[in-house]
Parts: C-alpha cells; sequence; structure tokens
C-alpha cells in the first residue's frame, strides 16, 4: 500500500482525472468509480486542511496514512486512517482504475461522514469547473462520479434489480433530536427486504442519509463492482456493434446481410 501525510504541499498536483473509470476497473462509472469522484479537486489535501484547523496544529509525519491496495484485476481501493482526527477509518466505497482515483475517494468519505461542509466544498467546486467557466471537462456517458452517495446507492440498487428503481424500492429512516447528532438507516426492500445498513452519526439528517448511503455502498462493494463491471462492456460492446454495422453500410456491405441485422429476429 503507499501512504499519505504531512502538509498539503506534500500532496502533489490535484486530480487530473479522478472518475474517468470505474467498477471493477471497467470504463466510466458504475459502482466501482462509486466513493467519489472529484474532476479536477484535490480531496486528500481538502481533508488534509481540515483537519489540521480541527487539531489546531500541522500534521505530524504519517499521521494520516492512506493505504492502496490493488486486486488480481488491477483495480484499486484504498483506505484512510487518522486515529488521533478521525472517528473512523473510511474506505473507497469501490474500485478504481488507478491508485489517485481511489486514494482521493478514501478522502472523500472521510469527508463526507466528519466535514461535510467541506466535502459540499468539493462538490461545488467541481460544479464551478464543469459549468462555471465552461473549461472543466464534459462529463462522460456513465460517469457517476459527480453523484453523492444516495445517488450512488440508487444506482447500485439498480444494477442489482436489473431495472429502474421505483417508489418504496429504497427507505431511509433517521433518528435523532433537533440539533443532532441523527442516524440514518438505508434499507433496499426491492432488493433484499432482510438487510438494512447504518450511516455514522451525523449533525443533520440529510448527511445521516448520506452517511448510511455510503454504509451500504461499502457493504455491497463485492455484490455490485462485478456487475457494474460486466453491464459496463455489455455496453461498450452493443456500442462497438453498432459502430461496425454503421461502417459496413458505409462501405457497402452485403444488402441481405445489413437486411437481416434491420429484421427483428435477424442476425445480430
Amino acid at each position: 500500500g503507499g501512504r499519505w501525510a504531512g502538509s498539503p504541499g506534500d500532496l502533489g498536483g490535484g486530480m487530473a482525472a479522478m472518475c474517468d473509470a470505474g467498477g471493477a476497473s471497467a470504463p466510466g462509472w458504475g459502482p466501482g468509480d462509486r466513493g467519489g469522484g472529484l474532476d479536477g479537486v484535490d480531496v486528500k489535501n481538502k481533508l488534509n486542511t481540515a483537519l489540521q484547523k480541527v487539531a489546531g496544529r500541522s500534521l505530524a509525519k504519517n499521521e494520516v496514512e492512506i493505504t492502496a491496495e490493488q486486486d488480481p484485476s488491477g483495480a484499486w481501493t484504498a483506505q484512510v486512517v487518522c486515529p488521533t482526527l478521525l472517528s473512523a477509518a473510511y474506505q473507497s466505497a469501490f474500485s478504481f482504475a488507478t491508485r489517485k482515483q481511489a486514494e482521493h475517494a478514501a478522502a472523500l468519505a472521510a469527508l463526507e461522514a466528519e466535514h461535510p461542509d467541506v466535502a459540499r466544498e468539493c462538490w461545488r467546486e467541481r460544479e464551478s469547473g464543469v459549468k462555471g467557466d465552461g473549461k472543466g471537462k464534459k462529463r462522460k456517458h456513465g460517469d457517476t462520479s459527480q453523484e453523492g452517495p444516495k445517488t450512488r446507492f440508487n444506482n447500485a440498487i439498480q444494477i442489482l434489480m436489473d431495472r429502474n428503481c421505483q417508489k418504496g424500492d429504497i427507505v431511509y429512516e433517521t433518528q435523532g433530536d433537533e440539533g443532532g447528532p441523527y442516524v440514518a438507516t438505508v434499507c433496499a426492500p426491492g432488493y433484499d427486504a432482510d438487510q438494512q445498513w447504518q450511516g455514522a452519526p451525523a449533525a443533520d439528517q440529510k448527511q445521516a442519509e448520506r452517511n448510511a448511503a455510503e454504509a451500504a455502498l461499502a457493504a455491497l462493494e463485492e455484490v455490485v463492482a462485478p456487475l457494474a463491471a460486466e453491464k459496463e462492456a455489455k455496453k461498450a460492446r452493443l456500442l462497438e456493434e453498432k459502430r461496425a454495422k454503421q461502417e459496413d453500410r458505409r462501405d457497402g456491405a452485403p444488402d441481405d446481410e445489413l437486411a437481416a441485422a434491420e429484421i427483428p429476429g435477424g442476425l445480430v
């Protein structure tokens, strides 16, 4: 694994392309880029700065540690730990194509759980990069890296059910008094009515629900990631087949073959 610690200046440049790929190393983002990709935002630096503010001092060497692991397929996951300033260890909810993407995703998970205001700042910064001056990168087809944990959990459940979510397929329940803390659980009766996931306590109901979604994503990673990769591969294959047929038409492919491809039940 690798370590990250020290001052913001130690972290190097921002994220050039945090989530151009996801799933279990699948292209685009299925749940695998699912941890939160913020193109152009240095999330590790944001976390480092937030923790320094809480501590009121510079962080000690290796006080914050991010470890990354690569599985046999080449996909990366990461975990961030800071026993002195974080209440828990936080993982990238899914696998990524690169180690850097996974490390930033783990940092984002920590921010969303314990410093939601900084996490929202990251999302706003990303959004302004895309819509503000027009210089940001356009979101790629299938890239959910700009989506919050509730949306990513919704996408994950749709993959598991192999259909779009309907009312009642996902249910959040939150407990807590005004002023917090709030604790939320989420279940997905449309997928498995017997399972539910509880998130970390939060200062408000919305963040509590996001924390519950993150917990569910982490628990379902091993199930969802392969399905997401398979789905993305199938979409890529169908797109390639469509492009090949278009090329055949332009190149004057045999009429009987083209006709069969266009007739329901014909050659595919």
